[in-house]
């Protein structure tokens, strides 16, 4: 799952810009039919007190959906690793310049609390 992330993050930076006024990226979590899908947003806006901020889309990646199929764990485990990737994930040095100028990181699934990860 961690080559997964990965190559679909690698691939993200390779091709996409993320505008200067998107200062939040939620990477939301969803079940799926065969397991998990992972996607990413942006947002001009972020409230600490208030999850709704995700739901303010104004940055989406033409590939922003991830499926990530045969993962049979329950969600909270699958959260957790999620988070423990994409951690170490954006501190790779291309990743990290491509998320430069995004002051917050969030992860979570669409129906929970969204994990702060920067």
């Amino acid at each position: 799952m961690k080559k997964q992330i990965e190559d679909w993050l690698l691939e993200l930076s390779h091709n996409e810009v993320i505008p200067e006024n998107i200062v939040a990226l939620n990477f939301g979590i969803f079940e799926s039919e065969n397991g998990y899908c992972v996607y990413l947003i942006g947002s001009e806006s972020y409230d600490v007190d208030d999850d709704d901020w995700a739901c303010d889309v104004d940055y989406e990646p033409v590939d922003k959906y991830l499926n990530i199929e045969g993962v049979d764990v329950d969600p909270d485990k699958f959260l957790n690793e999620v988070i423990t990737i994409l951690l170490d994930i954006i501190s790779l040095e291309k990743v990290s310049a491509w998320l430069l100028h995004t002051k917050y990181i969030t992860v979570g699934f669409d129906d929970g609390v969204l994990e702060k990860i920067r």
